[in-house]
Order: C-alpha cells, then sequence, then structure tokens
C-alpha cells in the first residue's frame, strides 16, 4: 500500500490522523475519540468528503511554520522578523507558506498578521 505524498509521516512511522479525516466535522458530529474511533472501524471514509474539507485542517504546528516563514523573510527579504516586512512581502511568504504546508488561511493570518479573509483573495 502506498501512503499519499500530502500526507504527514513521523520518522516512526506514525500518519497525522488530519491527513486523512476531516477534523471540524469529527468533531461536530461525534461525542469523542472513542465514538469517532467506533464509526471509523465500522464504515469507509469517502475520499470525496475528505477532500471538501482539505482547507480547513491544520497539518502542522504554527511553532513550525512560523520558524520556516521567518527563514523566508531572512532569505528573501533579508528581515529577521515577519513584522518588519511589507504587506506584499507576508502575502509572498504566505503563498510560500501555502504551498510548502497546505496550511489554512486562519493559520497563513496568525503567522504573516493579516486579515485571513484578505489574505483568502489574494493566496
Amino acid at each position: 500500500m502506498e501512503i499519499p505524498s500530502d500526507w504527514l509521516v513521523s520518522d516512526g512511522g506514525l500518519i497525522w490522523p488530519g491527513s486523512y479525516t476531516k477534523v471540524s466535522t469529527a468533531s461536530k458530529q461525534f461525542k469523542g475519540p472513542k465514538d469517532f474511533m467506533y464509526m471509523l472501524n465500522q464504515s469507509a471514509v469517502d475520499r470525496e468528503e475528505c477532500l471538501e474539507e482539505i482547507e480547513d485542517l491544520i497539518s502542522v504546528p504554527d511553532d513550525d511554520v512560523k520558524v520556516r516563514a521567518r527563514e523566508i523573510a531572512l532569505k528573501l527579504f533579508n528581515k529577521e522578523y515577519i513584522s518588519k516586512c511589507t504587506v506584499e512581502e507576508r502575502i509572498m511568504i504566505a503563498k510560500i507558506l501555502k504551498d510548502e504546508f497546505k496550511s489554512n488561511y486562519k493559520q497563513l493570518a496568525r503567522i504573516v498578521r493579516m486579515d485571513p479573509e484578505y489574505l483568502k483573495k489574494l493566496v
């Protein structure tokens, strides 16, 4: 069996559940993790439904994304802090992060300190 390339897998071989689960839907539908795990073992999860909410998934912690954003700011714009970047530079950083981490707009907005609705139109 081949694991999709966009799934996050740890060095120990563990797969991040957010890679194959619609977290926001599951949180609304189930009383807790045990209830959700019971359902998972009873039926197959429809891949098409999973893809619908892929934008809402946060697969990488903010701290990791923030470290990468600072690296990008330093490398591309010679600025040590994201807060020192212009709006255009922040948008470029957000685009790179979106491509690299598949971050959702809320996470990108927190990292580059911009409005998520504004970012959604530009990234």
